[in-house]
């Protein structure tokens, strides 16, 4: 449509044809012949009319109009400058007031002027306005029209320049004619009314802090009862053009601004914001970024992974400082953004034994990929493991480790494959156990399948299955592990049910699946006890479960991560990677500094206290992270505890009371366990001993390892009551036991060492051995057993063992057999300690290849009976053309899958009648360096990113986003595995 001719007159001047700048140069005489206003710079600049939003008829009427304006051939744009003086500015006011430009028109909600785009410098602002009627939705991929008014193509227009920060008009250009249609057109539905700017400035304040989306609204509403906004209208609010209160829509017009103030645009990609970050020659490079990310790696290719692995110097120095020559812990974790990126996790304990993060290494899960907790493999997490390993020997220096390999010596992980294949890749000596909760869960698990637990004998069944499982993991030697299940086989054969069949069937899955001769060592207390051995502590100082880290993620995902959350709605990746370097690892680092710096002042103003001193070193065992040794019980409330113990006395399974013999002050039980059956020709008898002082102790593992007051002992109590009431052994004292574990430490400091209560069932008077001591000797047993795969074949490897003197490996041995007596492992000599802990650590990569095998041989005998099925199905059977096609895809898998498994070799570390491995010789020579100067095989990847000139800036592939995310839930875990 042809525009229509201006209403009035304005003075015209011709614009340059070049690019738009905003600089000021040699200002030009104001159109009033006032004072000089804008540059001719400024004055030259064109109108950035590919900001409009247009259709493609309309973007080429507006061409036209510029070129014609510039041939001379029309006059129809307007251009008019203004001087600052008070007669220039009311003409221009007069003219913004015409227009309907001026600031109560469009601050009206009836404008039909919308802002598409503005620029600010130090001295002016231009603001370019479209007439709503010419806005074209449909170019903005938007299928439903937002704008109130209709769509009539109109061509209006116009450009404001305005002087920062007084708002005096300087120039007024553009094309400021309406269509017909547009003048007679009205609002078609109900238009968008902004929010007062005061509130917006609140609540951006209450972001900043940390504040949640449903606190902002909180506030709000407090403030807008209160009247407390600094501008809020005092007399009425029915001409006000703002909204006061917020409502469930503006959180994410708040939240766009709030990411913008921390330097986010959510409105580019996040990978495109994560690769400008990350690169040198980016205008957007952010150095914080840059330093705390070690590896970087874009998605280009369909077929390939966006990678992202983060650590701080803190880290860094806390990995030299708790996980060098010491343990840490792995897992992964999902569900972070709302994109397929998986979180891994490396944590070490520090001398609280509080967890400590290392690294998170972060990756997309593959193209096509259903569920993001299974897309990795062991390839990846090795790459990113040993991604990590490098940057932290980078920063050996900085505290004290010139020279050195970043070298763990245990690691615990979860029952994941993947990921202890990826740790052994990574550093192949690394002594590997496995949680002791995600062992039992694995049991439990098939368990539930197997036996199931609707009926009393099958509760009776999960019961001494449970019992089982749990001595299981404190066996100390294999031969006792197997030697239980064959005991409870032996039981279970006798019983004429279901539900006993179904426990063999789960005996068998035990012995055949997880008690083989290598991965039996990574769940049972043998592997705590070598764990102990290498780091040079007491057993309790190795971890048993991956409690620390499941415990973090939760806190990182539910605490960190979910308060700068948008509505619930999970963070994009790059606001999610931003966030945790720039915020959540600080905070984390800086909570633990606080932590130490407030325990140092409070253990100094104590230590000034009379006796504090003292005070303070009876609290030193749980300062070092480690409960105090109480080998006496401490009644709490424990209403299962209680009720099983009622079960016991209703059910005779206690004895009375047997005075001691070496004590009078002694009394003597026995109780039998719950879970013994009348077949049993032996069942298991528990000794409970209660002294006149308040001192009980049991010999049952609830007892020995969770403490306090166990069911049998809380029988005892039960079975003494009874005697109380009945008036049986009137002279009996009433015995109390303490109620809370100080008050039983303070009891057990009270026994004099002639008394000393020994936990379990020990003499009196015997001195314990030390876990440490008994590891020793076990290893010591194992190397004995094992002399012929300590013997050199080939003489030339004698010069590569720890002995310095070149002696064969059978001396060593033979001395530290002689010493074993009187002298832990822990206590060696540097190189006879390196060679002990090599021959430990080549059983990891055995105990990996059993898991793998049983596995598979586990899934094999599930599946079998399935596939004679099929087999007898298609017998006689004929098959389609298009059929065959797809049967010939899953023949293949089946030939690869049958020919990878005839191709195994066999492991040269052949067991006979439960006997320990041998290890050869050839392969103890290759690992007999210390671990301390382990050749770092990465090191080339450590490759420092070129600097590029910004004029000389490579063109690269443009960075594929991760795919989304579905929303997931985590589910309960029902694998045997």
């Amino acid at each position: 449509m042809p525009p229509k001719a201006p209403t009035f007159r304005v003075r015209f001047t011709t614009a340059s044809s070049g690019p738009s700048h905003d600089s000021e140069h040699e200002p030009c005489e104001a159109p009033s012949g006032g004072k000089r206003s804008m540059s001719a710079r400024s004055t030259a600049a064109l109108v950035p009319v590919e900001k409009l939003v247009l259709s493609t008829e309309q973007r080429a009427a507006v061409k036209d109009l510029y070129d014609n304006n510039l041939t001379g051939n029309m006059n129809t744009l307007s251009d008019q400058l203004f001087a600052t003086d008070a007669e220039s500015q009311q003409q221009a006011q007069s003219l913004l007031r015409k227009l309907k430009l001026n600031s109560d028109a469009l601050e009206s909600i009836g404008t039909c002027w919308a802002q598409q785009w503005s620029r600010k410098t130090s001295k002016s602002r231009r603001v370019l306005f479209q007439c709503r009627c010419g806005y074209d939705h449909q170019e903005t991929n938007s299928k439903k029209r937002k704008v109130p008014f209709p769509f009539t193509s109109c061509l209006a227009h116009s450009e404001v320049t305005y002087v920062h920060p007084t708002s005096e008009v300087l120039r007024i250009r553009g094309y400021l004619e309406h269509n017909d249609a547009c003048e007679q057109a009205g609002i078609t539905q109900r238009p968008a009314i902004p929010v007062h700017p005061d509130v917006y400035k609140t609540a951006l304040e209450q972001l900043q802090e940390g504040a949640t989306w449903a606190a902002v609204r909180r506030k709000n509403q407090e403030l807008v009862m209160a009247h407390a906004y600094p501008n809020f209208p005092t007399e009425s609010l029915h001409n006000c053009p703002y909204r006061w209160v917020l409502v469930r829509g503006d959180n994410r017009a708040l939240y766009r601004q709030f990411n913008r103030s921390r330097g986010i645009n959510t409105k580019t990609p996040a990978q495109i914001n994560i690769d400008e970050w990350l690169d040198e020659s980016s205008p957007s490079f952010n150095r914080t970024l840059k330093d705390a990310i070690f590896h970087y790696k874009a998605r280009e290719d369909k077929g390939e992974r966006l990678e992202v692995c983060i650590a701080t110097t803190e880290m860094y120095e806390a990995a030299w400082t708790y996980a060098h020559q010491d343990q840490f812990l792995l897992d992964g974790t999902f569900g972070i953004c709302n994109s397929r990126i998986l979180l891994f996790i490396t944590m070490a304990i520090d001398k609280d034994r509080k967890g400590i993060p290392l690294a998170f290494l972060m990756f997309s899960a593959p193209s096509g990929n259903q569920h993001t907790a299974a897309g990795y493999n062991t390839d990846i997490l090795a790459k990113l493991l040993a991604e990590w390993r490098v940057a932290v020997n980078s920063h050996g220096s900085r505290f004290g480790h010139s020279g050195e390999q970043f070298q763990p010596l245990v690691a615990i992980t979860d029952t994941d494959m993947k990921e202890r294949g990826a740790l052994l890749q990574v550093w192949p000596q690394l002594w590997l156990l496995l949680c002791k909760f995600h062992v039992r869960q694995s049991w439990k698990n098939h368990r539930d399948r197997e036996v199931g637990n609707a009926t009393a004998v099958q509760h009776d069944v999960q019961d001494r299955l449970r019992h089982l499982e749990e001595n299981l993991l404190h066996t100390r030697t294999i031969e006792l592990a197997r030697e239980l299940l064959e005991e409870e086989r032996l039981v279970l054969e006798q019983l004429d049910d279901i539900a006993a069949e179904k426990g063999i069937v789960h005996v068998d899955y035990l012995l055949g699946y997880w008690t083989t001769d290598n991965l039996w060592k990574s769940w049972s207390d043998y592997g705590r006890s070598v764990a102990a051995c290498l780091l040079r502590t007491e057993v309790e100082g190795v971890l048993t479960t991956t409690n620390h880290l499941e415990v973090f993620n939760r806190v990182l995902k539910r605490g960190h991560i979910r308060q700068h959350e948008q509505n619930g709605r999970r963070l994009r990746p790059d606001v999610m990677i931003k966030l945790m370097i720039e915020v959540i690892i600080p905070a984390i680092f800086r909570q633990r500094r606080m932590e130490v710096e407030q325990n140092v002042r409070l253990r100094e103003m104590i230590a000034q206290l009379p006796g504090g001193t003292v005070a303070l070193g009876q609290q030193s065992p749980s300062q070092q992270g480690m409960a105090p040794k109480i080998g006496i019980a401490y009644l709490v409330l424990d209403e299962d505890r209680d009720t099983r113990a009622e079960r016991l006395i209703t059910e005779g399974q206690l004895s009375q009371a047997v005075l001691s013999e070496d004590d009078a002050r002694t009394l003597h039980f026995e109780c039998w366990s719950q879970r013994a059956l009348a077949v049993e020709k032996t069942s298991n008898k528990y000794n409970i001993k209660v002294t006149f002082d308040g001192t009980a102790t049991c010999t049952c593992h609830d007892f020995l390892n969770r403490g306090g007051a166990c069911k049998h002992i809380r029988a005892v109590m039960i079975r003494l009551k009874q005697y109380r009431l009945l008036g049986i052994a009137s002279n009996l004292p009433e015995i109390t036991l303490p109620t809370s574990l100080a008050e039983a430490y303070a009891l057990q400091l009270r026994h004099t060492e002639s008394r000393e209560i020994q936990c379990g069932g020990d003499a009196v008077g015997m001195p314990a051995r030390s876990p440490t001591a008994q590891a020793a000797s076990a290893i010591i047993d194992m190397l004995d057993s094992d002399e012929t795969c300590l013997e050199s074949e080939d003489e030339s490897t004698k010069d590569h063992l720890p002995n310095s003197d070149g002696a064969p490996i059978m001396k060593t041995v033979t001395a530290i057999r002689a010493d074993s007596a009187d002298t832990d492992i822990g206590q060696l000599p540097r190189d006879d300690f390196n060679f002990v802990c090599f021959v430990l650590r080549s059983f990891a990569k055995a105990a990996l290849d059993e898991q793998a095998v049983s596995r598979t041989l586990f899934e094999l005998s599930r599946m079998a009976p399935k596939l004679d099925q099929l087999r007898e199905l298609l017998d006689g059977k004929t098959i389609r053309q298009t059929d065959k096609a797809k049967a010939n895809i899953f023949l293949a898998s089946l030939q690869q899958f049958t020919a990878t498994l005839e191709q195994l070799p066999i492991s040269d570390r052949e067991t006979s009648d439960g006997q320990n491995d041998q290890v050869p010789t050839q392969q103890l020579a290759a690992t007999s360096a210390s671990a301390k100067h382990v050749p770092d095989t990465h090191q080339e990847s450590l490759t420092e990113h070129p600097k590029i000139p910004s004029e000389g800036r490579p063109t690269k592939k443009r960075p594929l986003p991760p795919s989304p995310e579905r929303s997931q839930k985590r589910r309960d875990s029902y694998g045997v595995f």
